[in-house]
């Protein structure tokens, strides 16, 4: 069963440039952190050597924390559970490893730190999933009724449909029922980018980009 399996919070990145927000999100982390936590926390990065010194915010998580990059290189000091892991410039495979890794820790938290950078993802899904806290609007995402059960549906009796490309008609007729329910999904006014960080928050460990590809496949059905 897929269900979200760690707590979290998301600076949206419409709140990039905003002082307040960013101060919410670090008083977040402290409260949902021991001292000993925050200071081991670790901040996750594209390359090691990006620059983390604006937004001041920005500057003072990264200050005095483990730092590793989107491949796992860098800081050997960090193990999950340890303290939070703050992500910046987010990429749906980098928060799905770290998703995975810290299953079933109750106490650790992943934070999601957005940039408007064009061609990635919003990861908005995935705060919804996990009820994240969203410090551009100073409360928590609000879970949606029934979409965690429509999702686990869909990932785990479709699991071996999801697992190779959509096929293009003639088809069978369990890829006939995957297409029907992915697109009453988006008949809902769920999009692409909603769905496929819903499934991490989930903690699906199935193949994100066929993900999208079933979804594009249904939504141009």
């Amino acid at each position: 069963m897929y269900q979200a399996m760690h707590s979290g919070a998301w600076l949206p990145p419409s709140a990039w440039a905003d002082a307040d927000a960013w101060d919410r999100l670090i008083a977040w982390i402290r409260d949902h952190s021991s001292s000993e936590a925050f200071d081991l926390r670790l901040v996750v990065t594209p390359q090691l050597d990006s620059q983390l010194g604006n937004p001041e915010g920005l500057r003072t998580l990264a200050e005095g924390a483990e730092r590793q990059n989107a491949r796992g290189d860098g800081s050997r000091q960090w193990s999950a559970g340890d303290g939070p892991i703050i992500i910046v410039w987010p990429e749906e495979k980098t928060v799905s490893k770290w998703a995975q890794a810290v299953t079933g820790l109750n106490e650790q938290s992943i934070v999601m730190v957005e940039q408007p950078v064009p061609k990635l993802p919003t990861f908005q899904g995935w705060a919804t999933a996990v009820g994240a806290y969203n410090a551009g609007a100073g409360k928590d995402q609000q879970p949606i009724a029934g979409l965690d059960q429509r999702l686990d549906e869909i990932l785990t009796w479709y699991e071996n449909e999801l697992a190779s490309p959509p096929r293009v008609r003639p088809y069978g007729a369990s890829h006939d029922v995957l297409r029907g329910k992915l697109q009453d999904l988006a008949a809902d006014g769920y999009d692409e980018d909603f769905i496929v960080t819903y499934a991490i928050g989930l903690g699906y460990v199935g193949s994100l980009p066929l993900l999208r590809r079933h979804y594009a496949a249904a939504q141009a059905a």
